[in-house]
This record gives structure tokens, sequence and C-alpha cells, in this order.
């Protein structure tokens, strides 16, 4: 994976910052009950994009006006920020791997989070899953789809992957395991399904090869199915044509 988890972070309504700074490997997070370890996983849920605000109800969301994380790539970081209970999504990209630095400016937050940056929910996940390559609009397998009146297969969303990513670091929650952060099966095989994408052991290419792959497997069964029938007319035209030759 080329990027990791470096920050989870809330602004509150004094716009003092409060945040936990991760490292790549593992991560134990530790504290009395009811100081919001649980929440992490559900403030990095929502500022992925998530359609549902789960941060647990309390002492955070009470005094919490925006939250934040930041995720470090090799040569950069991307910030992504939420208000509460906002559709609208920020997302940004800063050159460096200095976090402190980083996080200085994140410090002044009413100059960092520009309102100006921020953007649709739709809008922030496709430009957020540039950032992991998930690009692909067509990741159908199956050539025949259409002409069977299937629907399309679901396209791939850095939401199928938090869960991945948590795991990534060692951060896990039992509804954050891997393939198992959704309730609903058809969700968790979509999770599956889009695996390979995330690790970067397919590309657009490798859909294209499986579609011509399939079709010629389809063209090969139909072929052989043509096979017991054209060898029962050559048994059935040799016995007519044998009978009129011994006649």
């Amino acid at each position: 994976m080329k990027c990791f988890l470096r920050y989870i972070g809330v602004v509150d309504t004094q716009d003092r910052v409060h945040h936990v700074r991760l490292e790549p490997g593992l991560n134990i997070i530790t504290g009395k009950s009811s100081t919001g370890k649980s929440a992490l996983l559900e403030i990095f849920d929502y500022c992925l994009g998530s359609s549902e605000d789960t941060i647990p109800v309390g002492i955070i969301t009470e005094r919490a006006k925006l939250f934040f994380i930041v995720m470090q790539f090799p040569t950069y970081f991307l910030v992504a920020a939420r208000e509460k209970k906002s559709e609208k999504c920020f997302l940004l990209e800063v050159n460096g791997s200095n976090d402190r630095k980083l996080l200085e400016f994140i410090e002044q937050p009413k100059a960092f989070f520009n309102v100006e940056d921020l953007m649709p929910l739709s809008d922030f996940k496709k430009n957020l899953g540039r950032h992991f390559s998930i690009t692909l609009d067509n990741i159908d397998e199956d050539p025949f789809l259409k002409s069977s009146g299937r629907k399309k297969s679901p396209t791939p969303s850095v939401r199928s992957f938090s869960s991945f990513m948590l795991q990534h670091q060692n951060l896990i929650a039992n509804k954050h395991a891997v393939f198992y952060r959704f309730d609903e099966k058809e969700k968790r095989d979509q999770a599956i399904n889009h695996f390979k994408i995330l690790m970067g052991l397919v590309d657009e290419k490798y859909f294209d090869i499986q579609k011509d792959y399939e079709t010629a497997l389809y063209e090969l069964k139909k072929i052989r199915m043509k096979i017991p029938k054209q060898a029962q007319r050559r048994e059935t035209t040799i016995a007519c044509y044998d009978r009129y030759l011994r006649a």
C-alpha cells in the first residue's frame, strides 16, 4: 500500500486542534471508557465520505466543529476533512514529507480549511479515489451483462477500502475487519471483488482481457455443443449412402 494514516483529528468550536498521531505498523491506543477511542475509527470513516455520521454522541461531537484525517504518501500529504453533519467535504494535497510542519498549518484551521475548497460528497469521493488509482469505470468481467439484462458491476470506491486501510496499520475494531465492515452480504462481496484493484494487482487491461477470455469460452462452448450433432449428422448421412451403395 502506498500510503498510511498519519493523523486523525478534531477542530473544536474554539478553533483548537486535537489530534492523534499514528505510525506505520502497529498502533496501540489506550484510555478510560468514554474518552473517544472508538470515535477515532468513526471519524476516519466519516472523513472518507460515509453517507452516515456514526461518530458516537458525547463530548467530542458536542464540542467538535470539524473532523479531519491526514494520509501520508511518499512525496505528499492528503488532508480530508468534513464539518459536523455536513454533506460537503474538504480535500487538499500538500507536497512534502514533514508531517510536523503540516500540523503547524492545520493548527490554524480558519486559514487552512478554506470554505472555497469544499466540494459535494460525490465529487469528493471521485477526487479521493484518484489518489488510490481507483479510476476504473468498467470493471465487468462478464461481456454479456447488458445483453442478459443484468446490472453493470458497481465501480470501485475508496469507501470499500477504509477497513483495509485501517488494518494496514493494525487499527482494527470488530466491524472494521477486512471485508466485514458491511452488514450486507452484497457489499462485503463487492469489497472482496475490489480488493485486487486497491492492491494494484489489476488495471483496466485486466478487465478487457477477462471479457475477451469469457467471450472465447462462450464461443468454444458453442462449438463443442455442435460437435455431437455434426457427428450424428455425419453418421446418418454415411448410413444413408451406404444403404444405396449396397443395393
